[in-house]
C-alpha cells in the first residue's frame, strides 16, 4: 500500500510537474510571441520614425532649396534692377550730354551767324561807309513802315507810323536817329524817307527791269554816280548810260576793290579781284552786271568798282 500510495503520488507529482512544466513552457511561449510582438512593434515604430525622420528631412530639403531659389531669384531681380537703373542713369547722363552738345553747338552756331552778320556789317561798312562830309550836315526825317524792336544796346526801337529824325547815316543799312529823347541806331528797310513832294520809288525788286528799260530811252547825260543804297527797295530815279539800242549786249569791264555781300536777292556778290561786266550804271550809284567769276547777274555798289584796264 505504502509503495501504490508512493506510486500514485509520484505519478502525481510526475503530472503535476508535467503540468507545470507545460504552463511553464505555454507561458514562455506567451512572453517570447509578446516580446516578438513588441520586437514588431518596435521595429513598426522605428520604421515609421524613419520614414518620419526622411519625410522630415526631405521637407527641409525642398524648403531649402525653395529658399535658395527664391534668394536666387531675389538676387537676380535686385540685379535686373539695378542694371536697369544703372541704363537709365547712363541714358538719362548721354541724353543731359547730347542736349548740352545741342546746347553748345546751337549756341555756337548762333554766335557764328551772329560774328558772320557782324562781320558782314562790318566789312560792308569798311568797304561802303559813307562820311558826314559827303552827307553834308543837314538831317532829313523817315517814317517807320514797320515797328523795329531793340536787340542790342545801341539801336533804337520804334513803332510803326514813327517819325524818325535822322541825324547820321551809319552805312547802306543802319540810320542813327533821334526819337523824343531817345537816340541810337535803325536798319533803314524798316523806314522811308519823308518826301511828300517825290514820288514814291519804285520796289527794289524792279531795280534791274528799270535800268534795263532806260537802255532804250533816248540817250542822256549821265549824272555823277555817287548814291547810297536803301535796303528798304526805295533808291533815287536814275537813267541809263550812253548807248545804242541796236547793240544791247555792250558791257564795260570793271574790278572789284572791295569784297560786298549781297543783302537781297538781286544784288550780285563781289571779292576783292573779280572782273564784272557792267550793262549799265544807274544813278543812284548802284551799277547792273554779271561776274566773270561766278557767272551771277545783279546789282551792286558802283563805289565797289574802278574801270578795268585790260
Amino acid at each position: 500500500l505504502q509503495s501504490f500510495i508512493e506510486a500514485v503520488v509520484s505519478t502525481q507529482s510526475t503530472g503535476e510537474r508535467q503540468r507545470e512544466l507545460e504552463r511553464q513552457r505555454k507561458e514562455e511561449e506567451e512572453i517570447k510571441r509578446i516580446e516578438a510582438e513588441e520586437r514588431r512593434r518596435e521595429e513598426d515604430r522605428k520604421k515609421r520614425d524613419e520614414e518620419d525622420r526622411k519625410r522630415q528631412e526631405e521637407r527641409q530639403k525642398r524648403l531649402e532649396a525653395e529658399r535658395l531659389r527664391e534668394e536666387q531669384l531675389a538676387r537676380e531681380e535686385e540685379e535686373r534692377l539695378r542694371e536697369e537703373k544703372r541704363k537709365r542713369e547712363e541714358e538719362r547722363m548721354q541724353e543731359l550730354d547730347r542736349l548740352h552738345q545741342q546746347t553748345m553747338d546751337e549756341g555756337r552756331r548762333l554766335k557764328e551767324e551772329a560774328d558772320e552778320r557782324a562781320r558782314v556789317k562790318e566789312q560792308n561798312n569798311i568797304n561802303h561807309r559813307v562820311s558826314n562830309s559827303e552827307l553834308g550836315d543837314d538831317t532829313f526825317e523817315v517814317k517807320a513802315i514797320y515797328s523795329f524792336k531793340s536787340t542790342e544796346d545801341g539801336e533804337l526801337p520804334f513803332r510803326k507810323g514813327a517819325v524818325i529824325t535822322v541825324t547820321e547815316v551809319v552805312d547802306d543799312n543802319w540810320f542813327y536817329g533821334q526819337l523824343g529823347a531817345a537816340q541810337g541806331i535803325f536798319p533803314t528797310s524798316y523806314v522811308i524817307k519823308v518826301e511828300p513832294e517825290e514820288p514814291v520809288l519804285p520796289p527794289v525788286a524792279q531795280r534791274i527791269e528799270d535800268c534795263l528799260e532806260e537802255l532804250s530811252s533816248p540817250e542822256k547825260d549821265e549824272p555823277e554816280v555817287d548814291g547810297i543804297h536803301d535796303t528798304s527797295g526805295n533808291h533815287d530815279n536814275r537813267s541809263a548810260e550812253d548807248s545804242d539800242d541796236s547793240n544791247f549786249q555792250d558791257y564795260e569791264l570793271y574790278l572789284a576793290q572791295y569784297s560786298y555781300q549781297p543783302l537781297n536777292a538781286d544784288e550780285l556778290e563781289l571779292q576783292r579781284g573779280d572782273i564784272v561786266e557792267v550793262i549799265e550804271r544807274c544813278d543812284d550809284g548802284w551799277y547792273v552786271g554779271s561776274s566773270q567769276r561766278t557767272g551771277q547777274f545783279g546789282t551792286f555798289p558802283g563805289n565797289y568798282v574802278l574801270p578795268y584796264d585790260e
